[in-house]
């Protein structure tokens, strides 16, 4: 099925909930199903390569800036994005969904739920951990959905429940496919000619 148009993907979620993981099969089915180039716009490379060794809160702005210029370019491309980043706060999540409505692509968000325990348990297992207390503040300070009428998740994975996303990336794909079908609501405003 190739598409005209592309589109782009919000994950959001907390540090080691899966989101890579999702991001990385998810990519593998998008370019089976659309026969298109996918990108997935991963900050933490960003990161490395400005820090290698240590994290540095101070280079964040740049970093987030860098994210947002791939996800535009690539947009502008006719390729479809996946943002695999925390967006844990609504308005992360507003700065992505502001590139998508300049460049009139629809985005779909995508919960990647997972339990606090879950993902610091996960976090214990990486390569890189994350320090347990960074992971603990990203969790309170993580802005639910619905907060706003344009927030709002198009569907949640659990992977606390699950741990094999296949079928619910599948089921995912289908609906976008139908909702792409879907028209967007253009709401015009018309000035009457008083002459």
């Amino acid at each position: 099925m190739n598409i005209k148009k592309n589109f782009l993907i919000i994950l959001v979620g907390l540090p080691a909930s899966g989101k890579t993981t999702f991001a990385n099969i998810i990519k593998k089915k998008l370019k089976l199903h659309y026969q298109a180039e996918v990108k997935i716009i991963d900050p933490d490379l960003i990161r490395y390569k400005l820090t290698p060794t240590t994290f540095n809160f101070q280079i964040e702005p740049r970093v987030r800036k860098e994210t947002l210029e791939k996800v535009r370019r690539y947009l502008k491309k006719g390729i479809i994005v996946i943002s695999d980043d925390l967006n844990y706060y609504s308005s992360m999540r507003h700065d992505l969904k502001s590139i998508a409505d300049e460049l009139k692509t629809k985005y779909y968000t995508i919960h990647i739920s997972a339990s606090l325990a879950l993902c610091l348990e996960r976090n214990k297992n990486r390569s890189k951990p994350i320090p347990d207390d960074v992971i603990l503040r990203i969790y309170k300070k993580f802005d639910n959905f619905k907060k706003y009428r344009w927030d709002y998740a198009f569907k949640t994975y659990n992977s606390t429940q699950s741990s094999d996303p296949v079928n619910f990336i599948e089921e995912l794909i289908k609906e976008i496919s139908e909702d792409l079908k879907k028209k967007k609501k253009v709401i015009s405003l018309k000035k009457k000619n008083n002459t």
